[in-house]
């Protein structure tokens, strides 16, 4: 993150209550690049969202200076899910789409490139999905796919 310049001077993290100085009262962390920290609202946090956090943040910043590259990727993942399309059961039991999946796992989120992405890396973590994913070749993809737009936003990964 440093060597990519995504996170220009970085200096750290800090931990905050009641986020009122976050730019969205339903941030739960965010990139302040005013004191160049990650912030963190305690109050939202429970076990599991630090990773989620930081991937929110993260990828939010990077794709700040070029949401035409955020939204290709946000594309290309959903291109991707269709190659899962019946792999899924809604709430009734019933075969979905990939695409279906998320948005009734994720009703009331935004549909933006990193919450979007975000929400899939969420869904697709679950431990019930690992043989899906490495049955139908798709995280092989979504590392192939993340490597590339990261090289082409300047992001390092390794």
């Amino acid at each position: 993150m440093l060597e990519s310049g995504v996170f220009k001077n970085f200096t750290g993290i800090e931990i905050l209550e009641n986020n009122k100085s976050f730019e969205s009262q339903n941030n739960k962390a965010q990139y302040n690049p005013n004191i160049k920290k990650i912030q963190i609202d305690i109050s939202k946090y429970h076990p599991g969202t630090l990773g989620q956090e930081f991937g929110h943040v993260m990828m939010g910043t990077a794709f700040a200076n070029n949401p035409e590259i955020a939204g290709r990727f946000k594309n290309k993942i959903e291109k991707l899910g269709e190659s899962l399309d019946g792999q899924f059961l809604n709430s009734k039991g019933e075969k979905i789409s990939f695409a279906e999946a998320i948005k009734e796992a994720y009703p009331k989120k935004s549909q933006r490139p990193e919450e979007y992405i975000m929400n899939v890396v969420e869904f697709l973590s679950q431990p019930k999905y690992k043989e899906l994913l490495l049955e139908k070749g798709v995280l092989n993809e979504l590392k192939r796919s993340t490597l590339n737009y990261a090289n082409q936003i300047g992001l390092l990964i390794l």
